[in-house]
């Protein structure tokens, strides 16, 4: 259980202590009644405080001080709070127009939509649906039935409870995705199995719940081989956040640098009309280790003399992506044509300047 605890606070440690704190008051209760001895909560006490120790250490590496990296994110590159009842951060500064659109703008959709009453409750079907989307579907919305014999079941009550709190504090965030409700899966798969075993019970009397199960079970095993097909070949792009995968030309032009011998370094120029969700920008955590780099282009209003200074070892060129066309196909075994992306690379030319002696680059 402690070990439990430290993956939710490292991963989702806003809904982790949702779904926790109802499960340690109790297990604390049960512990109390049962007047448990020392040596039955040591072991997990002693896991739980050395991961808080490493988990702070992590935290001090990374941010510089005690706090999350998350936390430290938001108060440096985010406006929109990620709780309904926070106030918008104005104090961020951005380098980039799109930068600023995106986090000024459609960032902000979800809180400044529920600032009315008619919008939060909009707001809160639409979360609503997307989690039904996700974990229930058509295909299991039948077993939904499963929350009354949940709920009668005593020994399931402590698991509806925890629920009934964590969705109290879920209505509270301003963004809220299958991976942030993800913490309560475990609930849900015991409400689904409850729903499919009243069906069952039910299939004995009446041969329409017999017909409503086999259609639900039928269901869920035609959706799983759909999904098994669909999912590979048309989600799952490589970077989640920048969706690289429907971004026009990006595997044809990264595919063109990979091939070149030697360090790459790649400038990116967006054009006027450039669309905030295409980021062509997606280096790894060690950035100077990579075979290609990618870099944003800062001219005219900040010269890209430091960063060229600071990899001259490298070959340098200049992209300016297309916003249209140029995706691939949809057969993945196509004989690959690489003359429709070169046009968009040439050879970037180094602007005239004496580089510094002590190179310093923006984060």
């Amino acid at each position: 259980m402690a070990l439990g605890l430290l993956l939710l606070a490292n991963s989702r440690p806003f809904e982790g202590a949702l779904i926790s704190l109802p499960i340690c008051l109790y297990t604390l209760w049960v512990l109390f009644r049962q007047r448990a001895r020392v040596r039955s909560w040591l072991p997990g006490a002693a896991l739980l405080l050395v991961g808080a120790v490493l988990t702070g250490y992590y935290c001090e590496r990374v941010t510089g001080r005690l706090t999350l990296p998350w936390i430290a994110y938001w108060q440096q590159w985010s406006i929109c709070p990620p709780f309904l009842f926070g106030k918008p951060n104005y104090g961020v500064d951005y380098q980039f127009l799109d930068q600023l659109i995106y986090n000024r703008d459609y960032e902000m959709l979800p809180y400044t939509g529920s600032r009315t009453t008619g919008g939060f409750f909009a707001e809160l079907t639409v979360k609503g649906i997307y989690q039904w989307r996700f974990f229930v579907f058509p295909a299991l919305t039948l077993a939904l039935i499963g929350v009354i014999p949940t709920l009668r079941a005593r020994k399931s009550r402590v698991l509806m409870y925890t629920l009934a709190f964590a969705c109290l504090g879920f209505v509270t965030e301003t963004w809220l995705q299958s991976h942030y409700v993800a913490v309560a899966s475990g609930i849900f798969y015991v409400i689904l199995l409850n729903g499919l075993r009243s069906m069952r019970v039910g299939a004995r009397h009446s041969a329409i719940w017999l017909k409503l199960l086999r259609g639900t079970l039928a269901a869920v095993i035609v959706m799983f081989f759909v999904r098994l097909m669909v999912v590979p070949g048309n989600t799952f792009p490589p970077n989640w956040a920048s969706q690289t995968g429907d971004i026009p030309g990006y595997q044809d032009i990264n595919r063109i640098m990979e091939s070149k011998p030697g360090g790459q370094l790649v400038i990116v120029r967006y054009r006027p009309n450039h669309f905030w969700g295409y980021s062509w920008i997606n280096n790894g955590h060690d950035i100077p280790t990579q075979h290609v780099m990618w870099a944003r282009d800062t001219e005219p209003l900040e010269s890209n003399l430091p960063l060229l200074c600071a990899f001259k070892d490298r070959q340098v060129w200049l992209l300016i992506p297309p916003e249209s066309g140029f995706m691939p196909p949809p057969d993945r075994t196509a004989p690959w044509n690489s003359a429709a992306a070169e046009q968009f690379l040439q050879p970037y030319t180094r602007p005239t300047g004496i580089c510094p002696l002590r190179t310093r680059l923006r984060p």
